[in-house]
């Protein structure tokens, strides 16, 4: 398929809400933050990716070509993960990839052409849907960071000094 740049992050925003909903009850329900902040790094890299590299290089994706993507991606987000510490268990990181890689493959061969009839030939643009998926994932990202910041564990900052109450 030839996707445009707004065809690429609108489908991969839409393929994203779902994995970053399931992310996002999870970091709040576990009080645990890496799985919306890896479901936020895999946003962002593939976001990264087809701006910087996709969209430039493959003006035709052909189906066999995505093996090799998600490859690529998931090489690079565990690359970033373990670079800004996000803690997430090596083998849950990589089954949240792979869950929401086929989540992704499922919407993009079957439900976005059911859902709008013309999404091969417009380029993977999906209208008002993608524009609706795009706020949906910054409205989630945004409440789960809300979330994370209002459950924060108090922090009690000292004068260099000795203290002479309990803490």
């Amino acid at each position: 398929m030839s996707y445009t740049l707004r065809g690429g992050f609108e489908s991969r925003f839409a393929s994203a809400l779902a994995p970053l909903l399931v992310a996002a009850v999870l970091s709040a329900t576990l009080a645990a933050w890496p799985p919306i902040q890896l479901a936020g790094l895999m946003l962002a890299v593939g976001a990264a990716l087809d701006l910087a590299l996709y969209h430039r290089l493959l003006p035709y994706q052909p189906g066999w070509i995505a093996l090799p993507i998600a490859v690529l991606e998931l090489g690079a987000i565990m690359a970033l993960a373990r670079a800004v510490r996000i803690g997430a268990p090596v083998g849950a990181a990589i089954g949240f990839f792979v869950g929401s890689w086929l989540v992704a493959q499922a919407l993009a061969h079957a439900v976005f052409p059911l859902v709008r009839v013309s999404y091969a030939e417009d380029g993977g643009e999906l209208g008002r849907i993608g524009a609706t998926a795009v706020a949906a994932c910054v409205a989630v990202a945004a409440f789960a960071g809300g979330v994370a910041w209002g459950t924060r564990p108090p922090t009690v900052h000292l004068a260099a000094a000795c203290t002479a109450a309990p803490l």
